[in-house]
């Protein structure tokens, strides 16, 4: 008799112990899923300009590393949990777009652990106008236009979490993008 009470006692506490911790896993779950970095509008997880910056104004904003002769500087970042996408546009003569590509395309390189990851420092001329790249919802820019590039050059690979960078050599406009 006082072994069945016991064993009665120890069912009713595991219960107990299973329904709090069942209501302590929901509670923690709901909180998991509502939380902003998650959920919500993917419009309040952008950070952009649409009129140009001067250099001074863009240096504030972006940790993004910018040439001294940068001007009509323009940049988006969107992030929202896992999904990430980052632009910059600025106006700088054409040898400055291109040594700028370089040192940004071999600073890569340098912090890059993955030797299978890195990018060649190599030019390839555009020979035809790129494909539009990602300039809708959420981000909503117009102006990150490569695909009014008629002649120019890129440097980089469109892949996760690696640059690629176009110049059209006839604006003289810098293009760089990152996405996950």
């Amino acid at each position: 008799m006082a072994k069945k009470r016991i064993t009665r006692g120890i069912i009713i506490l595991l219960v107990i112990v299973f329904c709090v911790l069942l209501f302590w896993g929901y509670s923690e779950f709901r909180s998991f899923l509502s939380h902003d970095e998650f959920f919500g509008a993917a419009e309040n997880f952008v950070t952009k300009v649409d009129s140009p910056l001067t250099l001074e104004n863009a240096r504030k904003d972006l940790k993004f590393l910018l040439p001294d002769e940068a001007s009509d500087i323009y940049y988006a970042h969107y992030a929202q949990w896992i999904a990430y996408d980052f632009k910059v546009k600025f106006k700088a003569p054409l040898e400055v777009c291109k040594s700028h590509a370089l040192h940004v395309i071999q600073r890569y390189n340098e912090n890059e652990g993955n030797p299978d990851r890195k990018i060649v420092l190599e030019f390839t001329v555009i020979s035809e106008p790129p494909r539009p790249e990602g300039s809708g919802p959420p981000i909503n820019i117009m102006w990150f236009d490569v695909h009014n590039i008629k002649n120019g050059f890129k440097i980089g690979i469109k892949g996760a979490q690696q640059p690629m960078i176009w110049i059209d050599a006839d604006r003289n406009l810098f293009y760089y993008r990152l996405t996950d």
